[in-house]
């Protein structure tokens, strides 16, 4: 089985890099974006299986809006796994109408981002998806 593919787009340094070499010990690839703009980018070249999105992007195009633009450019091929620390009532909501598989509230237990993860490794293939 192929390495999953794995995009994680947060604007902060340690959680970013912590994730990104946490999915890299379980055996996959991974690659980062800090905003919007880079992830869109990265998402086009790197074709991620997986997208784990922080939805407090502090720049223009915070994190609904990326996950949103994500969702339009893989379609159904790409499993978006949204992370929030907020609080609010109803951003669950958005994350979901905004094409997120799943939204977790931080901290989270990275059981659930395994589980996930090994999840879509064994979809990739499946008819539905797309390499």
């Amino acid at each position: 089985m192929d390495p999953t593919r794995i995009l994680i787009i947060d604007d902060d340094d340690e959680p970013r890099d912590s994730l990104r070499e946490l999915c890299e010990l379980w055996g996959h690839q991974a690659a980062t974006a800090v905003d919007r703009d880079g992830a869109l980018a990265m998402a086009e070249v790197f074709r991620p299986d997986v997208v784990v999105l922080d939805l407090g992007l502090p720049t223009l195009g915070d994190g609904i809006e990326t996950a949103r633009s994500i969702r339009q450019m893989c379609g159904d091929r790409v499993y978006v796994v949204a992370l929030t620390a907020w609080a609010r009532r109803g951003d669950h909501v958005q994350a979901m109408k905004a094409g997120c598989d799943v939204c977790f509230q931080k901290p989270f237990d990275l059981r659930n981002l395994h589980e996930i993860v090994t999840r879509a490794a064994e979809q990739v293939d499946a008819p539905t998806r797309r390499r």
